[in-house]
């Protein structure tokens, strides 16, 4: 049996706010499937109700579908312009969601709209200093200290102190925003662990390693290790080679998609940056529709049995109609292109579902040595994205084993070619790996992938402030400046540390 969602509000046919009121109610309850599809009815049934706009966009953001998130946000913006929570979110979610011209107009129009509100200022300077505007991110954080010296102001300006490698007054006032305990865990959180970052660059490892420590004190959430593996182990189960054939039907080729597959901190925003500079290449970012794709088959096949299983009653318009939510889906930002790169986190545990009703797709496996690949995970606010298995090595090493485990059955099992790379040769032998890359996606070679420094688009992911540079390899081996700390994720890691070099 599946969640049902609870009934909709007598009012539900003329009083829009109390539907929007039910949709915020699913989202708490964690029913943001219910949730988006009672937001689009309140859209298409009160297309003129920026409330249904800024609905959807609740219920995106909880799915981390930011672009659709900043779709919607835009088009709430439109009908309310003065709305600062639809222009605040249309900026957050482009800037989430790469899109730096998109994020700078709408924090803009914020500014306008609230002028003498630190919050405006503060959204801001976030969207500026993450597309490197350093100075400008440092006058807005100015701005909202003045307007209020209560405000968080400091995080931001010692973010924009960091990007101009201004390190002494960065460490001053990133210290103190860790140390206010009245700006939230959130905010503390965003402080510490880009303290952290900032004493990794210095050599002051030991330091960086006791605020990683702080903060997933301060942050840390509980981590069901044990159930993670039960959910693997039940994927393998019941997506195995017999059921998968039994599933597929055949003439629903859709070659459009290309997923990539990667932990956190792998390499997955790189891979993203390169591919996109394909003249052919759409990207967007890590697009949470999968989830949806899943729950709308469970709900829409005729069918006794519980999911996956249910998959055996498919039928061909099932089949087109998840091709066509996902084509309407990454239509938003990649329209026109013949492939479009999709790094939803997910990936590992949805190819199975999604090789069945998007036939024809691409996945690409991009590792990184898991010892450097999980202190990036550790040292990097991945927390503020749900990501709780970071606090613990041991938890890490846990969700590492169970993905590899994943990806090699995808391997065994699907009928498709998943294209292996890893992080190192990637960097080692940028044009020799893309221009594999590119063969793999069925593309001709086009000579700006080799310039994907260059993109305009702010990468989608923590990943920000390091994939709009050229190729570097500093972030190789990195984990022997931290191995007297490493030892449980070591122990943890076991086999999967033999197939690769020290």
């Amino acid at each position: 049996m599946f969640p049902q969602p609870p009934p909709p509000p007598s009012s539900k046919a003329t009083d829009p706010l109390a539907r929007y009121d039910y949709v915020n109610m699913l989202v708490k309850r964690g029913l943001t499937e219910f949730a988006r599809a009672a937001a689009l009815d309140l859209v298409a049934d009160h297309p003129k109700y920026a409330g249904g706009y800024a609905a959807i966009v609740d219920v995106a953001w909880a799915q981390n579908d930011f672009v659709t998130a900043m779709n919607y946000a835009m088009q709430g913006a439109a009908l309310d312009p003065a709305s600062k929570v639809l222009l605040s979110k249309a900026a957050a979610a482009a800037a989430r969601s790469g899109f730096a011209d998109i994020a700078d107009e709408y924090a803009g129009r914020l500014v306008d709209v609230a002028p003498n509100e630190a919050a405006s200022h503060l959204q801001y300077a976030d969207t500026l200093e993450r597309v490197n505007r350093g100075e400008e991110a440092l006058e807005q954080a100015q701005i909202a200290k003045r307007l209020d010296p209560n405000c968080p102001w400091k995080v931001l300006a010692g973010k924009a102190h960091s990007k101009l490698k201004q390190v002494d007054e960065a460490e001053h006032l990133l210290r103190e925003g860790f140390a206010e305990e009245s700006f939230g865990v959130d905010i503390r959180l965003e402080a510490g662990f880009h303290l952290t970052k900032l004493f990794d660059r210095g050599g002051a490892y030991d330091d960086a390693w006791a605020t990683a420590q702080e903060a997933h004190e301060i942050g840390g959430k509980p981590f069901d290790g044990e159930a993670r593996i039960k959910m693997t182990d039940q994927i393998i189960n019941d997506f195995n080679a017999k059921n998968l054939k039994l599933w597929r039907r055949e003439g629903f080729e859709y070659e459009r998609a290309v997923f990539v597959l990667g932990m956190p901190r792998s390499g997955t925003s790189l891979m993203e940056q390169i591919l996109q500079m394909h003249s052919d290449v759409g990207a967007v970012g890590e697009l949470a529709i999968t989830y949806v794709m899943m729950y709308r088959l469970q709900r829409e096949l005729d069918s006794y049995l519980p999911y996956p299983k249910c998959l055996i009653d498919l039928l061909p318009q099932n089949i087109r109609d998840m091709q066509a939510l996902y084509t309407e889906t990454i239509d938003v930002a990649a329209k026109g292109k013949c492939r479009v790169v999709n790094k939803v986190l997910n990936s590992y545990e949805m190819l199975g579902m999604l090789s069945v009703v998007l036939p024809g797709l691409r996945a690409i496996h991009i590792k990184r040595h898991p010892l450097d690949n999980l202190l990036s995970c550790h040292t990097t606010n991945l927390l503020a994205s749900g990501h709780t298995y970071t606090s613990k090595l041991e938890n890490l090493a846990i969700m590492y084993r169970t993905r590899q485990q994943l990806a090699r059955h995808w391997a065994e099992v699907l009928d498709m070619e998943i294209h292996e790379i890893s992080y190192e040769k990637l960097t080692e032998d940028q044009e020799g790996e893309s221009r594999r890359l590119i063969k793999y996606l069925g593309l001709d070679w086009d000579d700006q992938v080799l310039e994907f420094h260059k993109s305009k688009r702010i990468p989608a992911t923590i990943s920000y402030d390091q994939v709009g540079k050229k190729m570097y390899r500093s972030s190789v081996a990195r984990w022997k400046n931290y191995e007297k700390h490493l030892g449980p994720l070591i122990d943890a890691l076991g086999d999967e540390l033999d197939t690769w070099d020290d």
